[in-house]
């Protein structure tokens, strides 16, 4: 990555010597300024003649270019023969590949396409796979953490300095520096001898904090794991430290609860099963199975025919109905009356919808009986001995 410094002697008759140097690198793309990661050792010296112009160059060696936000300030030292001036100047750089800036990247992505990723250390041309931390930082942020996705720095391990061997180390793996005083915990034997845990460690500023993942399927091996927990086979090796069992702990309690609510419904399923079994045997023997058959279609029968009996009621109903209204109606409306009944009866068995106001249509028995009030005295009695009332 090269960063360019053009300046000018604007003086018409005299030299001017330059002196130009990186006083720092810094990198913005966190919360917090990062200028101790990036070196340039670079300092150009030139002369300028009048009405000249030079560009000096400075030169960050780094095989991974992409991805990198800050900025470096510049020192200038002017010696000119009536002047001297030092200028500071700030050139900022910010080479995060975006679609505007491919062709400026065009050599350096080559046939790769870039893909949009989450953090600045997901390599965008292999897939926002996990960048190589050591390249692209220059050792200064070794590991790559999971959880945030990003490079973070190494801690410093400093031991006793009497002792004849190291007591502390670093463990890359981890990111964290261990005491080898003690280089087995309880923790770490248990998981060793268990199998049934596994411990990862995530660094805080002033916290090693123990995540305990279980690696349980049964309920025994739930239950003893619960059981360890209870009279704590684990627990903090030192003061720093925090173990997180709570999720592992709600985890375990929920899977024995599946695993034996699942079982039970096992052995319902099982003992169903074998009841169904001995009973259709038992029908067998007694052969009873030709019975239960017709028993079955029997049912499937009495449902049609129930649905039948309600239209032959209706008949006998309407038939009845028919001969009450008859015989009360006077005689020389009867044959009328019959008449409008066989209709209605045809339309109704032809399934076709009849309404009153039809009926009332075809005959008004309201003015028949105004009409017929006088006469139903001197007939009622005739009617009488000739149509006898129905009971």
């Amino acid at each position: 990555m090269q960063i360019y410094v053009d300046v000018e002697n604007e003086n018409r008759k005299e030299d001017c010597k330059i002196y130009s140097t990186v006083e720092k690198c810094c990198l913005t793309d966190s919360e917090e300024e990062d200028c101790d990661t990036i070196d340039i050792y670079s300092d150009k010296f030139d002369t300028i003649k009048p009405k000249d112009r030079k560009t000096f160059i400075h030169v960050l060696p780094t095989p991974y270019q992409h991805d990198l936000i800050g900025y470096c300030e510049i020192i200038l030292i002017i010696h000119c023969p009536m002047t001297q001036e030092k200028l500071k100047i700030q050139i900022p750089f910010d080479t995060k590949i975006r679609k505007e800036s491919l062709p400026l990247f065009k050599d350096y992505v080559g046939n790769n396409k870039p893909i949009v990723c989450d953090t600045l250390d997901q390599n965008p041309l292999d897939e926002c796979s996990p960048t190589n931390c050591d390249i692209k930082y220059f050792d200064r942020r070794p590991f790559y953490d999971l959880n945030v996705k990003r490079c973070i720095k190494a801690p410093i391990c400093v031991g006793d300095i009497d002792t004849e061997l190291p007591d502390i180390v670093y463990d890359p793996k981890v990111n964290i520096c261990k005491d080898l005083s003690s280089p087995l915990s309880f923790r770490d034997i248990y998981s060793m001898s268990t199998g049934i845990g596994t411990v990862v460690a995530t660094v805080k500023p002033d916290l090693v904090k123990v995540s305990l993942k279980r690696n349980c399927t049964t309920i025994s091996q739930n239950l003893l794991f619960l059981k360890d927990l209870m009279y704590g086979k684990l627990f903090p090796h030192s003061n720093n430290e925090e173990i997180n069992y709570k999720d592992d702990c709600k985890s375990a309690i929920f899977s024995i609860l599946i695993n034996i609510i699942s079982v039970c419904a096992l052995l319902f399923s099982f003992v169903c099963c074998v009841n169904t079994i001995v009973w259709v045997q038992r029908q067998w023997l007694n052969g009873n199975i030709g019975n239960l058959i017709k028993k079955i279609r029997s049912k499937f029968k009495r449902t049609k025919t129930l649905s039948r009996k309600p239209r032959n009621r209706k008949k006998v109903r309407n038939a009845l109905l028919r001969d009450v209204v008859v015989n009360d109606v006077p005689l020389k409306l009867r044959s009328s009356v019959i008449s409008i009944c066989n209709r209605i009866e045809k339309e109704v068995h032809k399934k076709n919808r009849y309404r009153k106001s039809d009926i009332g249509s075809q005959i008004s028995l309201q003015k028949n009986r105004s009409t017929s009030q006088s006469t139903n005295s001197s007939s009622d009695e005739e009617d009488s001995e000739r149509h006898p009332p129905v009971k």
